[in-house]
C-alpha cells in the first residue's frame, strides 16, 4: 500500500492510495456526510486514480482526514475478507442442520464460514459467532451450534477439495485404470443383474473404470447438488446406461461424457449427453469392435437433480422459473417427466462412467 500526504497553505489535502477503490456507495455518502458536518469539500475519485481530496480549514481538514483514514482502511479489510470468504467456500462449507420438518441442512453465510474455518484450523475448542444480532457458539468437540439456552442444531463440515475415492477401488499410478471384476464378487453380480433385468445381453467382461480425478469432480457436484436449496429432488442420483462407439470409449474413460463425443446419436430431446434407464435401449447405440464384434456399453453414475420435458432445439435445460431467474435451470432434460426412460445431462461433472460392459 503506497500513501502520499500533500498540503498547501494548510488548507487544502490529498489522501491517495489504491484501498480507495474498495469504498463502497455507504462509505462515500459517510465520507460525504462527514465533510458537509466539518464544513470541508471532498472530493473522492475512484478508478484508474484513487484518492480523496478535501478542501477547508486546517483544524477541520485533520479532523476529517483521521475519520477518512479509517473508513477506508475499514473497507479495506472489508473487501479482504470477503474476497477470502468467497474463496473460502469453494474449498470447505460449515453446514448447520435444518430445524422442524425440513431436513435440509443450512450453510453458514460466506463471512461466518471463515470465522468457524478458522477456528477449527487453529484447534479451537469452540468459536463465538453472530447470527441476526444474537451470540452463539459452535463446539467443535460436540459438533454442535449452542445459545445460552441449550443446543440448537447439529453442525458439519464439507471439505469440497478432498473427496475420497471408493474404499474398494484398487492402488493406482495412472490417471485412469480399468480393473475388471468377476463374478464372485458381490459387484459383478449387481452390475450385472441390472444390466440383465433391463434388457442386457450376454455379458464378456465387467470393467470397473477408476478416475480419481473425474470421480472427484462427479462428487464435489453430487454435494453442491444435495446442499442447494432450490433442487426440490437433490442429486437424486441414478444409475443409467450409456451404448457408444468403439472409438470413444477411451475418451469417456479419461475425460467423462463430454457433449462433444456423448451425444453424437441422439438430439431429440436435447443436445447433451444422452442415458437410458433401460440397458436394452442403449444396445442400439452399442456399435461392434470390428475386430472382435463385441460391444461396449457404460452403466454411469448421473446426477438427475430436477427434470423436465426436452426438445431437440436444446443446448442447456429451460430455467426452473422464468419470471425469478433466467440463470436457476432445470438439471437434466428427459423424454417424459412422469415416467423418464431417457436421460439428458447438460454438465459434464454430472455423470460418471462407473462400469465399462463388453457384450454380445
Amino acid at each position: 500500500e503506497v500513501e502520499t500526504l500533500q498540503e498547501s497553505h494548510h488548507r487544502n489535502k490529498t489522501f491517495s492510495t489504491k484501498n480507495i477503490k474498495e469504498l463502497s456507495v455507504r462509505d462515500i455518502s459517510h465520507i460525504n456526510d462527514l465533510g458537509r458536518k466539518y464544513g470541508v469539500v471532498v472530493t473522492i475519485e475512484q478508478g484508474i486514480v484513487n484518492r480523496i481530496r478535501m478542501q477547508g480549514e486546517t483544524i477541520s481538514v485533520a479532523d476529517l482526514s483521521t475519520e477518512v483514514h479509517e473508513i477506508v482502511s475499514n473497507a479495506a479489510e472489508t473487501a479482504r475478507s470477503e474476497r477470502r470468504a468467497a474463496e473460502f467456500k469453494e474449498r470447505v462449507r460449515w453446514f448447520k442442520a435444518g430445524g422442524g420438518a425440513s431436513s435440509t441442512d443450512i450453510p453458514f453465510d460466506d463471512l461466518t464460514n471463515v470465522t468457524i474455518e478458522d477456528a477449527h484450523k487453529d484447534n479451537e475448542r469452540k468459536v463465538d459467532i453472530y447470527e441476526k444480532g444474537r451470540k452463539l457458539t459452535v463446539d467443535f468437540r460436540a459438533m454442535e451450534l449452542r445459545s445460552p439456552d441449550g443446543v440448537l442444531a447439529k453442525v458439519r463440515r464439507n471439505d469440497l477439495t478432498k473427496v475420497d475415492v471408493p474404499s474398494f477401488w484398487k492402488p493406482q499410478k495412472d490417471k485412469v485404470m480399468l480393473v475388471e471384476i468377476k463374478a464372485p464378487d458381490p459387484l459383478y453380480k449387481k452390475v450385472a443383474c441390472q444390466f440383465q433385468k433391463t434388457g442386457g445381453q450376454t455379458i464378456i467382461k465387467i470393467e470397473r473404470v477408476q478416475n480419481p480425478e473425474l470421480y472427484n469432480q462427479y462428487s464435489t457436484k453430487k454435494m453442491s447438488m444435495d446442499n442447494a436449496p432450490n433442487i426440490k429432488n437433490k442429486s437424486n442420483e441414478m444409475r443409467l446406461y450409456h451404448g457408444s462407439s468403439v472409438d470413444v470409449i477411451k475418451a469417456i474413460c479419461s475425460q467423462g461424457f463430454n457433449r462433444s463425443f456423448a451425444g453424437q446419436h441422439a438430439v431429440v430431446y436435447g443436445r447433451g449427453a444422452y442415458f437410458a434407464r433401460n440397458a436394452q435401449y442403449s444396445t442400439g447405440y452399442s456399435q461392434p469392435d470390428p475386430s472382435t464384434g463385441h460391444k461396449q456399453m457404460f452403466q454411469a453414475l448421473v446426477l438427475v437433480g430436477d427434470i423436465c420435458k426436452g426438445h431437440n432445439n436444446m443446448i442447456a435445460p429451460p430455467a426452473r422459473d422464468p419470471s425469478v431467474s433466467n440463470v436457476d435451470l432445470f438439471d437434466t432434460t428427459v423424454d417424459n417427466p412422469s415416467n423418464p426412460t431417457i436421460f439428458v445431462t447438460y454438465g459434464d461433472a454430472q455423470t460418471y462412467p462407473e462400469y465399462l460392459i463388453t457384450f454380445q
